[in-house]
């Protein structure tokens, strides 16, 4: 890990180009996602959450809350030379953690079908049948029930 570390809810719009960055260089440059897919729309009312040093942004990753008091997950991204530390479980526990305080009652997100058990070793539980093919990319849904 990094030293002098900081992860928090993004509040300015500087912050904000920060975390659009790292979506694009990961989910564009190197995933080949047209720009559009990740420019849906919804990055105005989501919850973006940012790990950085004092030098350079590292991660991000936002949730949309729906009507329902679920937080969906999404653009979970890490810069690819900061992969490996940890920082993508530091973003789901940060937005866990909002969610809780929230009362939100369960957590939704669509990850790659290889990053199953990265959520999975979080407490997340894949929903059967639920895949969608994102260009070459074939997605999984999964879920963490946080209150009943």
């Amino acid at each position: 890990m990094q030293k002098n570390l900081s992860i928090r809810q993004i509040s300015t719009d500087a912050e904000l180009t920060l975390a659009k960055q790292i979506r694009r260089q990961v989910f564009v440059e190197e995933q080949g996602i047209p720009p559009e897919l990740d420019e849906d729309g919804l990055d105005e009312n989501a919850i973006h959450v940012l790990i950085s040093t004092p030098e350079q942004a590292l991660a991000t990753a936002r949730m949309v809350v729906n009507s329902a008091k679920e937080g969906i997950i999404a653009r979970v991204a890490v810069s690819a030379s900061f992969r490996s530390h940890g920082y993508g479980r530091l973003l789901i526990a940060e937005l866990e953690r909002i969610a809780r305080q929230r009362e939100l009652k369960r957590l939704v997100l669509h990850p790659h079908h290889y990053l199953e058990k990265f959520y999975a070793d979080m407490g997340f539980h894949r929903l059967p049948g639920a895949t969608e093919l994102v260009g070459e990319h074939l997605l999984i849904t999964m879920e963490k029930i946080l209150s009943r």
